[in-house]
């Protein structure tokens, strides 16, 4: 395998955390706490351009991975877990409390896939497919949390 390709599988497998033989996914949400606390640093006008930019990196990523692997979806690419956690965490500050919340939230969303998340999940191919569903599910979880927050609970 070449130097591109290990550092995608890498990028995409969380550096091998999906590969975890029970509950990749659960894992690969919280490799995405690293991208949401780098979230600190970035100022609030610019957060909408550090996601698109993970957003993007993650589909090309994915899409990269499941190229590689002859796969539609591969349950090792955890990309879309920590692309999808991270706008979880938008809307709020980020504390210990809306991390654990924000957490437990996004993956009731991805586990349960309600419309239009199982739409993205089903009906698109390659990258986009993989990392969608995700960022929907990050969008649900984000109001979730806004709403929350809205009423003082953090």
């Amino acid at each position: 395998m070449t130097f591109k390709k290990k550092g995608v599988m890498m990028l995409a497998t969380g550096a091998n955390i999906g590969h975890l033989p029970v509950a990749p996914g659960t894992f690969g949400t919280l490799w995405g706490l690293p991208f949401i606390l780098m979230m600190l640093w970035v100022p609030e006008s610019y957060k909408i351009i550090y996601c698109a930019g993970l957003i993007l990196a993650a589909v090309w990523i994915a899409d990269q991975a499941a190229a590689l692997m002859d796969e539609k979806d591969p349950s090792c690419v955890i990309i879309d877990e920590v692309a999808g956690f991270t706008i979880a965490m938008t809307t709020v500050p980020i504390t210990f409390t809306t991390l654990l919340t924000g957490f437990l939230v996004f993956r009731i969303f991805d586990i349960v896939k309600p419309f239009p998340v199982n739409w993205f999940d089903s009906n698109l191919k390659g990258g986009a497919g993989i990392v969608l569903d995700d960022i929907v599910a990050g969008i649900y979880s984000a109001l979730v949390l806004g709403i929350l927050n809205s009423f003082n609970l953090f």
